[in-house]
């Protein structure tokens, strides 16, 4: 572990992944896979995930120059899906069930190639709107193999600043909890192949993915 002095800029994997490296050479594009008049609502370097006027809310994701779509979250009025990050043919996403003052949050690995969910894990939850108590997805981070890690927020609304725990999964098994505290980045969570990365009280701290 080190110390630094000061947080560099950092990738946010909120709503959209990004692009990966373009390939060096001159290449011939590979054909989009999105329907004409679709909405993207993320990309990725081979992965769009995108809704269509004609579906109303249902989500699907497709890989590019292949003849491959997966509905990711039919439509529906009481949840909603949020793109967390995104690896090759894998994409991680939240899907947020709404109740009348409470709801649930589920962490979704889905391999489009295969058009299957590889891994679902209950990672947050809020009661009388947060008051009672809420958790939260901060950040996630997918690793090439389906592994995935994420920092939660948990706490009381209006009742001072949250605590954070940091977590990772493999595709099979128990999640683990690898620290946890008030200190820990939120935002600071990052992954190098399988190895994930973050910053508590100023210092890095790195685990493997199982």
């Amino acid at each position: 572990m080190r110390r630094r002095d000061a947080l560099g800029p950092l990738l946010a994997l909120a709503a959209t992944a990004l692009f990966g490296p373009g390939l060096a050479g001159a290449r011939t594009p590979a054909p989009g896979c999105a329907p004409a008049g679709a909405h993207v609502i993320a990309r990725g370097a081979i992965l769009r995930v995108y809704t269509t006027p004609s579906a109303g809310s249902t989500v699907y994701a497709c890989l590019r120059g292949r003849h491959t779509r997966m509905t990711l979250l039919a439509a529906g009025a009481h949840h909603s899906l949020a793109v967390m990050a995104s690896s090759g043919p894998l994409v991680a996403f939240t899907v947020t069930s709404f109740g009348v003052d409470a709801g649930s949050v589920a962490l979704r690995v889905a391999d489009v190639q295969a058009r299957r969910v590889i891994r679902e894990l209950p990672v947050g939850h809020y009661i009388d709107a947060g008051f009672v108590g809420y958790e939260r997805v901060e950040k996630v981070v997918l690793g090439p193999e389906g592994g995935v890690g994420w920092i939660a927020a948990m706490g009381q609304s209006g009742h001072g600043a949250p605590d954070y725990a940091v977590h990772d999964a493999a595709t099979v098994g128990e999640p683990r909890l690898l620290d946890e505290g008030p200190d820990i980045g939120p935002d600071t969570l990052s992954i190098a192949f399988r190895t994930l990365h973050w910053w508590h009280a100023g210092i890095e701290h790195s685990a493997l993915l199982p």
